[in-house]
């Protein structure tokens, strides 16, 4: 196998990172393409840090897009209590996304704590 450029090595193991690959497994391919061992444990160090800052980023607009979600349900409720009239289908649905947007505060509010907890790619979040 041959040694390729540090920078395509970097970038490769960055991307490697984001795609859910275990620290370890980055840090031996690291080695693989020439880095020392100091140099490959810094770089995946670097690397985690980034990792987890990209998943706590996903967290909070989870977080945001789920409270708006939220809203839906008591904006459609005063909407239909001033006008004196409620639609169960409309209300229904209304609360669907309201639950929905609980979920996604629940989850985002998982990313941000824990963002070691969060396997795969960061691109399916």
């Amino acid at each position: 196998m041959t040694q390729m450029d540090p920078e395509k090595a970097r970038a490769e193991a960055r991307a490697k990172m984001i795609w859910g690959d275990s620290p370890e497994s980055v840090a031996s391919y690291l080695r693989m393409q020439g880095f020392s061992k100091e140099e490959a444990e810094a770089l995946v160090r670097d690397l985690v840090k980034e990792r987890k800052s990209a998943v706590r980023g996903i967290g909070v607009r989870k977080i945001l897009t789920g409270i708006g979600l939220i809203c839906v349900p008591i904006v459609t409720l005063i909407i239909f209590l001033s006008i004196g009239v409620i639609l169960l289908k409309v209300m229904a649905i209304a609360v669907m996304v309201g639950l929905w947007g609980c979920w996604l505060v629940l989850n985002g509010i998982i990313m941000f704590l824990a963002p070691k907890s969060q396997p795969g790619d960061l691109a399916d979040q």
